[in-house]
């Protein structure tokens, strides 16, 4: 009797370890093509501050910058909504930071500052567009808050209505002058801007826009007796920091390769002869020679291919301090 129920099923079962099989060996497959369409893994590991070792990829920090921002004073929807941190609200002097996602990344050094020094600090950050005024991104994203040639007139009519000591202007810079490229290939989100109200903006478009647009942003911010700080981004990495598949090697640049990045913008910036601008490169790639740095004391700068850290962040608090005492917004 069981013989016979046995030989009844057994093709059945049959079937069924002949799927499972297959389904296994497909996701080795796929698993497999992964791996090597990367380069293979990565035996890169970090110190931790036990003295431990552990793959980069498990030791992922945030900077838990989304937040609320109470505001104490009424002001426009664009500000309110880009606004991602409000401190020590009743301090006489008051800074701004206005910026993209790199404002984001930047918070925990300002933070700090802000409330080491008694400081009103406003954070603004608007993810894929530059704080300037007069640009919009074209590459079919919705609700980008770069989406007309108007968007940030609220934001800085804002801003100097708040008669701050300082504005800090902080953004990837290089990504609106050479597209979003990421791993060879120019993304779909380009990021490229125009001025123009209407038509698709292209690289072409895009530096024309920067080069008109960056020296009206900041000078009427100089013309309401606003000083003006540029902080220019980080270089960008080959792949992401946390990447376990690829080596410290591959995952770092050069100083040459952060200037060619930033060659265009550089030209900009150069032609303002800006009274204050810091470059976070300088102590990043202290040597010409060799890769600009992404850990340092067994704390990692970086949290993806651009941004820093909170660790990161609050490396550079010491030299952000002097420039903004320099600028007498602290004491």
């Amino acid at each position: 009797m069981f013989s016979n129920l046995f030989k009844s099923s057994a093709p059945i079962f049959r079937i069924r370890i002949a799927l499972l099989l297959l389904l296994v060996l497909m996701g080795i497959g796929v698993a497999g093509y992964w791996v090597w369409s990367d380069g293979g893994f990565s035996q890169r590991l970090i110190r931790t501050k036990t003295g431990l070792l552990a793959y980069s990829g498990m030791k992922k920090s945030t900077n838990e910058a989304n937040r609320n921002c109470p505001l104490s004073i009424p002001l426009s929807n664009a500000f309110e909504i880009n606004c991602i941190a409000h401190i020590n609200p009743k301090a006489s002097k008051t800074l701004v930071v206005w910026g993209d996602s790199q404002a984001q990344s930047w918070l925990p050094a300002f933070e700090a500052i802000a409330k080491e020094n008694d400081v009103q600090l406003y954070v603004l950050a608007h993810h894929g567009c530059p704080p300037i005024q007069g640009v919009r991104r074209t590459d079919g994203l919705t609700a980008l808050p770069c989406s007309t040639i108007r968007s940030m007139d609220p934001i800085i009519e804002d801003i100097i209505g708040l008669n701050p000591q300082a504005v800090v202007l902080v953004a990837r810079w290089s990504l609106y002058a050479n597209g979003w490229i990421k791993e060879g290939r120019l993304q779909d989100a380009t990021h490229f801007l125009t001025v123009n109200k209407a038509g698709i903006a292209n690289q072409e478009t895009s530096r024309a826009a920067l080069e008109l647009q960056i020296p009206n942003t900041i000078g009427r911010l100089n013309r309401a007796n606003i000083k003006v700080l540029v902080i220019q981004n980080p270089p960008i990495l080959n792949f992401d920091v946390f990447n376990p598949r690829k080596t410290k090697q591959q995952i770092q640049v050069t100083r040459a390769e952060y200037q060619q990045q930033n060659q265009f913008i550089d030209q900009i910036f150069s032609g303002l002869n800006l009274t204050y601008s810091y470059d976070p490169s300088k102590k990043l790639c202290p040597d010409s020679q060799s890769q600009c740095i992404t850990e340092q004391d067994g704390k990692v700068l970086y949290r993806d291919d651009n941004h820093l850290s909170k660790d990161g962040a609050l490396w550079f608090m010491g030299d952000i301090q002097k420039m903004l005492k320099s600028m007498q917004v602290l004491h």
